[in-house]
This record gives C-alpha cells, structure tokens and sequence, in this order.
C-alpha cells in the first residue's frame, strides 16, 4: 500500500545545486521525495511557514490574501519554502504539492479507487446523511461509497468517447446564440460577463445532458440559481473557520445549501423522468440505452454533473476572452486560423479543432497563466512510507491529506520563459517549444488543464473541452475584443478563480 520516491542516483544529480535541488526536484526535474500529510510531529520536518499554538499558519494565508486569494498565497509559498510545503490552520494541517510527479507518486499509492474532492466534501454528506424527507430519486449521488467506481464506469462509457461528445451538435447553436448576445450588449460588462457565461455553460451543460434547451440565454434559470447558490454555499463553508458548526448550528450559509440542494434534486429528477418519457439524442438518452445503470442511479447522478459542469466552463471562458482582449495579437492570429480553417460559415468540431493548434494553445497558456482549478485535493486510504528532503522516513498515517497545486511551477522563471505574459505561442512556436520543453513536466497531465487525473479525473473533461472549444471559436470569429477602461486586475477565487475586479470587455462584431 505504499510507495518510495528517492533521489536521483547519479552523481551529477547528487552534485547539482541551484533551482532544481531548491526545489526539491532532480535534474530532470522529476521528485527527489513524496511528501504528504502526517501527524504534526512529521510535519515539522516539511519546510513551510512558522506555525503558533491555537492559529498555525493562519498569519502567513491571510498576510499574503488570505482564503479568496488563494493563487496568491500559493505562488508566495512556493517563491518562500520551495515545491513542498506545510500549511496548518486550527485543528487542521496541509501539505501542499506543486511539483504533479511528486503528487502522482503519492495519488497512485490510492490504487485503482482513491480517494478525491468529492470525498472532502463533507457539506454533501451530511446533507444526505441529515435528510429526512425522501430523495426524488429514491438515493443519494454514488461518490466516495462503494458502489462508487460501479456508476462511475457506466456513466463514463458515455461522457469519455469522443464518439458520443460528437453527436451534441446542439452545443454550436447554444454557442452561436450566445455570440449574437454578447454582440448586442449582452454581458460586456465584467461582472455581468461572468454571468452571462454561467448562463451560457449550464445551456450547454444542459444541452449535451438532456438534450433540450432550458432557456438560460433568455434569462436567470431557476435551476440554474440553485446551482450557483449550492456552489456558493458549499465554498463557504469549506473555506469557514466553523466547517462542520454550520450544519449543527443550522447557520443562514447550511439553510441556503440544503434548500438549494433540494431544489436541484427535484428539478433535475423532473428534467430527467422527461427524457425517460421522451427520448432524444442525449447524454441522459445514451445511458438508458446502453442499460448499466438504473433510472434512479442515472436521476440521483445528473445534478452532481450539473454541479460540476458549468462552473469551471464558465471560469475559463472569463480567463480565456479576458486575456484575448488585453492580447490584441493573440486575438488576430486565433481570428485568422478559425477563418482558415472554418471559413464563415462552418461550424467547428472535434475534428477540426485538431487542425487548430493555436486555439489549444491559447486555452494551456489561459490554464497555465491563471488557472480555473488552483489545488487538486487527495487523501491517502492506506499507511504510506516517504522519504523527507531533510532526511529520513516517515509512516504516514491513513486519512492523511494533501493539496496539488500548478501555480508554483507554471509561473517559475526558472522553468517559464516571461513567467507572468501570456504567450500562446510558447506551445506551437518551433523555436519556443524547443526551448520550453527542455522542462520535463512541460505536459504533464496535471499541468495541462483543470480536470485532473487518473481514476478522479473529471467526469465530464471532455464534453467540457468539447464546449470551450466551440464557445471561444463562435465567440472570437464573431466579435473582435476589446477591453473598456482599467486593465488591471487581480486572481480572487471561491469554487473557481475569477478576475477581480473584472475588466470591462466589449464584443465588436467583425
């Protein structure tokens, strides 16, 4: 059940000093030692800020951003302890990983079934755990049970293939719709913006799910409310001193989560008893017919997708037209390849997308520079033996946590050419992806977008990908962007990051 990561044996790696070993990687650039979560004895031994009886290291988060500053805290953590570091809070600690081989030596130690994120969020359990009216579905969500690999393998049949993503041809007139909007004023300004695409993802979302418009373009959606609130609520309480207090003290933030939980269970139970009733080309439609998973497992699973699927589509949109409209460069040459490509009227696909590289490379420089998802979360199930970079081993208990998070190296000079500038072409450019991926870790899986990994990856990454590419593609080939006032911004967060404040951004139709 364990793993052992040593350092590198030859002895140019033993001999090498400067960045690398500073940051705890070997010359490669590859682990020189797992690091997680231990006992508070062990984790005195992981470099990180000082941490005071009763408040930790609760000064150094909120010195430096504190909990809606995230990306902040942790590219300072990195600049200050290096690529492992201990982070504790009251009653809590955290070891935070930003080298993804470090993190993936220690994740495959979970074996086939890890734990993940949906495992810490313990809002979700005690709602299920604490309801006394009947599901509509007749069960809770299959996450972090053991019936829980079980539907995961019968929805992903579906959700992976690009065979299927394919076949959600609705979603290029959702994304069309939604460029003629913005071309009449609809969601220029910044925080209008981002919730006009909210609106447009969950129509999307929706759209490959169940087949059928919900009208979110046209207005706020109720079950589309009841989502944002869940994601808003849950956050909070996450990030909130009083974690597990706020069910048992029944505050204003638990009352707001279950109501909007219940909402959402119901509608979305109704939304789909109607593709039972009537089929059509679907999400929804393709796991009753391929006949693994129940009515009521399929019922009891769509709103967690829901949940999921909008947010970070909605975040990394905001990013991606952001950073085009302050990039005028950019912008134009994406313009001229969709044209090349597209011409004016075709719409764009998954096969397509392939013979446009500068638009994937416009989304991996948007998830490196200003990431939708700054930390992965994971939990060991099983005691883990590593080796610490002060020497030594230590046992690491079961139930140990830890953080991943891309923001340390994806912006380290050392590694990163113009750290801080967006710059697509540093990932189609001859000359630039000679010289960027010198670094090992250049693609790695982690580093690449915000879907994660392995068993816990993203159920839905790849009809997400599927909507990014079709919205920024209808979006840029139709309005040509700019930014109206001030340009400066900062990387605030709460379930995903977001700029704040947001720069006003005008659509111009080309």
């Amino acid at each position: 059940a364990g793993v052992r990561a040593t350092t590198a044996s030859s002895d140019a790696a033993a001999s090498r000093t400067g960045t690398f070993m500073r940051r705890g990687l070997s010359e490669r650039g590859f682990p020189n030692a797992v690091i997680a979560l231990a006992s508070r004895s062990m984790c005195m031994k992981v470099p990180g800020p000082a941490s005071f009886p009763v408040i930790g290291s609760t000064w150094y988060l909120l010195r430096h951003g504190g909990p809606s500053r995230m990306v902040q805290v942790l590219q300072r953590l990195y600049a200050d302890h290096g690529s492992i570091v201990r982070l504790s809070a009251p009653a809590q600690e955290a070891v935070i990983i930003f080298d993804p081989e470090v993190y993936m030596d220690v994740h495959r130690a979970g074996g086939s079934c890890p734990w993940g994120a949906t495992d810490a969020l313990w809002p979700l359990h005690e709602y299920f755990r604490l309801r006394v009216a009947p599901l509509p579905s007749g069960q809770p969500m299959a996450f972090g049970s053991g019936d829980w690999m079980r539907v995961r393998r019968g929805m992903q049949k579906s959700f992976f293939a690009p065979r299927y993503a394919a076949e959600y041809s609705a979603l290029n007139a959702v994304a069309r719709d939604a460029a003629r909007k913005l071309g009449g004023g609809g969601g220029s300004a910044g925080g209008g913006l981002q919730h006009f695409l909210q609106r447009l993802s969950f129509e999307m979302i929706c759209s490959a799910l169940l087949g059928r418009r919900m009208g979110a373009l046209e207005g706020d959606e109720p079950l589309l409310a009841a989502t944002v609130r869940s994601m808003e609520c849950a956050s909070s309480m996450l990030m909130s001193p009083l974690q597990h207090w706020h069910a048992r003290l029944n505050t204003p933030t638990w009352r707001g989560w279950v109501a909007s939980l219940d909402f959402m269970l119901l509608r979305s139970h109704e939304h789909v008893s109607a593709c039972i009733s009537h089929p059509t080309p679907s999400y929804v439609d393709a796991l009753l017919r391929r006949g693994e998973l129940t009515a009521a497992e399929i019922s009891a699973n769509v709103p967690g997708l829901m949940m999921a699927g909008f947010e970070t589509v909605a975040a990394t949109l905001h990013w991606t037209l952001l950073h085009l409209a302050l990039q005028p460069a950019a912008q134009e040459r994406l313009h001229a390849e969709l044209s090349s490509v597209l011409g004016r009227d075709a719409d764009p696909c998954r096969e397509s997308v392939q013979r446009m590289p500068y638009l994937r490379a416009v989304l991996r420089e948007v998830q490196r520079l200003t990431p939708t998802a700054f930390s992965f979360l994971r939990r060991l199930p099983d005691p883990l033996e590593v080796q610490l970079p002060s020497g030594g081993a230590a046992r690491l208990p079961s139930g140990a946590w830890l953080a991943f998070s891309p923001v340390g190296l994806a912006t380290d000079p050392a590694h990163v050419a113009a750290p801080t500038e967006f710059r697509p072409e540093r990932w189609v450019d001859a000359a630039a992806v000679h010289r960027e991926r010198a670094w090992p870790l250049f693609d790695h899986p982690l580093m690449r977008d915000g879907f994660s990994h392995g068993p816990r990856m993203c159920l839905g990454a790849r009809i997400a990908q599927l909507e990014l590419w079709l919205a920024v593609s209808q979006i840029v080939r139709a309005h040509r962007l700019r930014v109206d006032g001030p340009r400066h911004y900062a990387v605030a967060n709460h379930a995903s990051t977001y700029p704040n404040p947001a720069p006003r951004i005008v659509f111009e139709p080309r």
